[in-house]
């Protein structure tokens, strides 16, 4: 499976860590570059693990599309990896590892993200539309408790809306990829587990889930494959998102009665 383009990922994430100040600790430029939660170092630490990955990631990627440019990714790949080598030393200062990533460096990575655009397409996602995503999967957790569930299905609820917020939080790193593989993982489970999607089929907050499901695959793309994973779960997330813009649009025509009143 494509990763998409991860020397693209790795080139914007290159691009910020450029700009933060010399003087700055490499606890802090990361917490701020990664969008980790002050003083969590797990978080950091895991996050960090997946931007490692992604010299390699792109090499892959490389060497599948490009295979006699492999010897010319040389330069940019070894620069990176002292860099992140030494952002593991989160103790000491950024200009440790700014060192590394000087024009040269970014020079060459951003011909191997232009190389892989090429061939992978990759339509990179707005701020706008990852926070609307997240705003929609917030006001599901938010109402969740208020609504006559079952332990377990609001369990089964919630772990899936964290993941799919843990994959957009990480999106700078992981890509679309994260978000695909999260929310495939919901729609499976609303597949396999027929007690589950009986219980929230009828419920408004299970409407709310799945109607974000369907939004989320029309942003991040790659419904299809999970929509097939069995017959009725596609005409449940298609009735769910009709009753919601059914709502939708008795809203909208609410709206627009009470602007022809005014």
């Amino acid at each position: 499976m494509s990763s998409g383009n991860p020397a693209g990922r790795l080139l914007g994430i290159v691009e910020e860590a450029r700009k933060i100040k010399d003087d700055m600790s490499i606890k802090q430029a990361w917490e701020s570059i990664l969008g980790v939660d002050k003083d969590n170092h797990s978080q950091m630490m895991f996050r960090l693990g997946r931007v490692m990955l992604l010299p390699e990631q792109a090499m892959v990627e490389i060497r599948e599309y490009y295979p006699d440019e492999e010897e010319a990714q040389k330069y940019w790949v070894g620069q990176v990896n002292k860099a992140l080598f030494q952002g593991t030393h989160t103790g000491q200062k950024w200009n440790g590892v700014k060192q590394y990533l000087d024009n040269h460096t970014v020079q060459y990575l951003k011909m191997a993200a232009a190389m892989l655009k090429m061939v992978q397409g990759e339509r990179l996602l707005g701020s706008d539309q990852l926070d609307t995503m997240r705003s929609k999967l917030n006001d599901i957790l938010e109402e969740l408790e208020a609504h006559n569930l079952s332990r377990s299905a609001k369990a089964i609820i919630r772990s899936h809306l964290n993941a799919i917020l843990s994959a957009l939080d990480e999106y700078k790193i992981c890509g679309k990829q994260g978000i695909e593989e999260a929310s495939h993982r919901a729609v499976g489970e609303l597949a396999v587990n027929r007690e589950f999607r009986e219980e929230v089929s009828n419920t408004p907050v299970g409407k709310k889930f799945a109607a974000a499901l369907i939004f989320i695959f029309g942003i991040a793309g790659g419904a299809n494959d999970s929509l097939q994973l069995a017959g009725s779960v596609p005409k449940f997330l298609e009735d769910m998102r009709s009753s919601e813009e059914q709502i939708v649009e008795h809203a909208e025509g609410i709206d627009e009665e009470s602007n022809v009143e005014k």
